[in-house]
């Protein structure tokens, strides 16, 4: 007869084993950034360890201190939120574009290769080719048009190379933040402010709502199988910049923040004479395989933006 202790034991290193093997310690690069403020406590709320590293903790442009951070950390998973994303900034500055954008993402990938760790690499619809109208799926042609598009899109082919078990999650237009605004945020405060509205009428893409795009990603952590490349936007048609501002407006209206809607000045892609490096045109991105994965719809960007304002709303009434 086996001892009643000995299932007791059994139980015992069950229960740790299957403990260990849920809780995951997860370091996420970029952490002050737009994406990594909200990722961060998200993940902490959902009961993970979290190293938030900043740019005072590692380097990017150093890539033996990356490797050595890394596995002195030993992470089960790396999030790479971490990006010189300035259209302007990388044109002026392609060396530190280059080794941010790509030299770090190959040295994670690298890294995660042979320690056996999970790593997922934000990367932009920036990277599509974007001269022709409608969804892009993940299968479309990257064919980038400027230096921060090039550098994301030769990180993807890196990472991949290195860590096919990598997963580049792509997003676009990411919104949802007063303290890290976005779009929709600039439309939200000229608002308040009672300032002209202007925003351009050729170029489109998908906004992503960071509440959506934190949860999507922590669903991603959980499962094994998943790697390759994923879109992580909002569902819906393509939209302008000034479709989008109309979307801000029209909640900012019937959420009753504004009195009376403003009229909103339709500017030309070629007359934004700051913009001195290309923005591609047409970038919308398909989210059908992110929802295929989640086996779930993926909320509508419509639904998205009035819920941001809604929220914000809420927050200027609480504030008075």
């Amino acid at each position: 007869m086996i001892c009643p202790l000995f299932h007791l034991k059994l139980l015992f290193f069950a229960w740790v084993w299957f403990y260990d093997d849920l809780v995951k310690k997860i370091l996420v690069f970029g952490s002050a950034g737009k994406v990594g403020s909200t990722l961060v406590p998200y993940l902490k709320e959902k009961g993970y360890e979290v190293i938030a590293a900043t740019r005072q903790d590692c380097d990017l442009c150093k890539q033996n201190d990356l490797v050595d951070y890394i596995v002195s950390q030993k992470p089960d998973v790396i999030i790479n939120c971490a990006a010189i994303s300035g259209i302007e900034s990388c044109l002026d500055d392609p060396v530190t574009c280059h080794y941010v954008n790509v030299m770090a993402p190959q040295t994670m990938a690298q890294v995660s290769q042979k320690e056996g760790i999970k790593l997922i690499h934000l990367s932009t619809d920036y990277v599509l080719d974007g001269r022709r109208p409608g969804l892009k799926t993940e299968q479309d042609r990257i064919r980038p048009i400027n230096t921060y598009g090039e550098s994301k899109a030769e990180a993807e082919w890196r990472v991949m190379d290195e860590c096919p078990s990598s997963i580049i999650a792509r997003v676009s237009w990411v919104f949802g933040s007063l303290g890290k605004p976005g779009f929709a945020e600039a439309i939200w405060n000229k608002l308040l402010k009672g300032e002209l509205i202007s925003a351009v009428g050729d170029k489109d893409s998908i906004p992503t709502w960071l509440p959506d795009l934190v949860e999507w990603l922590s669903e991603m952590i959980e499962l094994p199988s998943c790697s390759g490349i994923y879109q992580l936007c909002n569902s819906g048609e393509p939209l302008t910049w000034s479709q989008y501002a109309q979307l801000v407006i029209d909640s900012a209206y019937s959420h009753g923040a504004i009195e009376k809607k403003p009229t909103i000045e339709v500017q030309k892609l070629d007359e934004m004479s700051h913009f001195r490096d290309a923005r591609p045109r047409y970038t919308a991105m398909s989210c059908q395989k992110l929802a295929n994965l989640l086996d779930k719809p993926i909320r509508s960007y419509e639904e998205a933006i009035d819920l941001a304002i809604q929220s914000y709303v809420a927050r200027l009434k609480d504030a008075r």
